[in-house]
């Protein structure tokens, strides 16, 4: 009978007394392995047990190790019966900004941008109104040559506990405070008419599901900026050459509902240490803006630097291996990407959400 066998990573650490991550061999025969049908099987068997559920809300990810392919297709199958075992249903993407290509019904590309680029922590579409709560990424290629191209995570508990002793101020900024006075955090984005990295309004991962090639521009406009008001933020404006600049209002302060053991966690969900960053450096694909909080006051970029460098010292960086899996719970863990050069690497992502999800709730400072 096949087995998930615990494994010892030797980077991994504690958070809140969990191993973060937790990691599993898939133990079965090299025959069972060769029917795609048995392990998907196998593992929409577990799901239903809520192992994969149990294990994400304690662990904030699961790393399968030995899954026997890098085949999409056959991968795709698995994610499909860990995510459906598990009582969740694909995630419909609006509004990315990395650039992606489908590779099969549920996995695309992770993130094209050049290799030499370091990308830092962010929670996938934290910026926005609907969310992914799970996301699958698989290696398919990874060189015997190749150097770097780890996958950096960071838990939203440890980095809040971190920023809690080092930037209380930042925090309880950023959250909702004892008078209920909401300050959170204001993003400014724009995704341009046209772009070369199919980040525009206009591309399919973007907003534009609805449009069809043959659009005029008033009737694209019209159907991008229905996609934008319903997933992502009421508060919008077309720019004189077309671009699209988006207000996002956001309240990264949060507590993670642990269902299991009626825990409730401070953590943060956010883009902050990679929209800092790409300010910072004027970055290659989107423009962003000067972080402000919701009322219009800038951040201390001060404050922001701290954040940044606490993003990269408290990551576990995942090696990858061909064939590994690799669940994160996207509304306790962020991700990132590091740079790789002298061989391939290839990284595919499937974002998943779960119907009916418990509402969270906003962080309150202590008085």
């Amino acid at each position: 009978m096949p087995n998930l066998t615990k494994l010892y990573l030797s980077n991994s650490h504690g958070v809140n007394g969990n191993e973060f991550p937790i990691a599993f061999s898939l133990d079965a025969s090299d025959s069972f392995k060769e029917s795609p049908e048995r392990v998907s099987a196998y593992f929409k068997n577990l799901a239903q047990t809520d192992f994969f559920n149990k294990a994400l809300a304690s662990h904030g990810t699961i790393i399968i190790r030995n899954t026997g392919t890098t085949d999409p297709e056959v991968i795709s199958k698995y994610i499909n019966a860990i995510g459906t075992g598990s009582g969740d249903q694909p995630f419909v993407q609006n509004g990315t900004t990395a650039t992606r290509t489908e590779i099969t019904d549920i996995l695309c590309t992770a993130n094209e941008g050049p290799s030499s680029i370091y990308i830092h922590q962010h929670n996938e579409f934290s910026r926005f109104k609907k969310h992914p709560t799970k996301l699958f990424f698989v290696c398919t290629k990874y060189g015997s040559e190749t150097k770097g191209g780890q996958t950096p995570i960071v838990h939203g508990a440890e980095l809040f506990k971190f920023l809690s002793e080092k930037t209380p101020d930042l925090l309880n900024n950023l959250a909702i405070s004892c008078l209920l006075y909401i300050r959170g955090l204001y993003y400014a984005q724009i995704w341009a008419n046209v772009t070369l990295t199919k980040t525009s309004w206009r591309d399919y991962y973007c907003f534009g599901r609805e449009i069809n090639k043959n659009d005029e521009l008033p009737v694209a406009k019209q159907k991008a900026q229905k996609n934008v008001h319903a997933n992502v933020s009421e508060d919008y404006e077309w720019l004189e050459n077309n671009d699209l600049l988006v207000h996002q209002h956001t309240k990264p302060v949060r507590l993670y509902h642990n269902q299991y053991t009626g825990q409730r966690v401070p953590t943060l969900f956010t883009s902050l240490a990679t929209y800092f960053y790409q300010y910072k450096v004027k970055s290659y694909n989107t423009p962003t803006f000067e972080l402000r909080y919701d009322d219009g006051k800038v951040i201390d970029k001060n404050l922001l630097e701290i954040l940044l460098q606490a993003s990269i010292d408290l990551s576990y960086e995942h090696e990858w291996q061909e064939g590994d899996i690799a669940i994160v719970d996207n509304y306790q863990v962020s991700h990132g990407r590091c740079p790789w050069s002298d061989g391939p690497r290839q990284i595919l992502v499937s974002l998943w959400d779960t119907p009916n999800k418990q509402d969270y709730r906003f962080w309150i400072p202590p008085k």
